[in-house]
């Protein structure tokens, strides 16, 4: 299934470049709690990137000083896992 994933989203099948590592271990990350259902996976994908294009978080300013500041702070908090 995670061929077939990869086919879908006309990303590399069989390549060994660090970027074809990296869109397979994104598929794992969405066919898993989908038990490999692709088109369940492909949908949950294709929300996640939504969200994080209407949230700004696919083009984050790592030298931004609020965020370095945050990230010193150490006040981190935790969601609650949903299950």
């Amino acid at each position: 299934e995670t061929g077939n994933f990869l086919k879908r989203m006309g990303w590399p099948v069989n390549s060994t470049t660090d970027e074809a590592r990296v869109k397979w271990k994104i598929a794992m990350k969405f066919l898993i709690p989908m038990k490999f259902e692709v088109d369940r996976a492909i949908n949950l994908y294709r929300a996640h990137e939504t969200i994080r294009k209407i949230e700004n978080l696919d083009r984050i300013w790592i030298n931004n000083p609020n965020l370095i500041r945050e990230i010193q702070s150490n006040k981190f908090f935790s969601l609650v896992r949903i299950t």
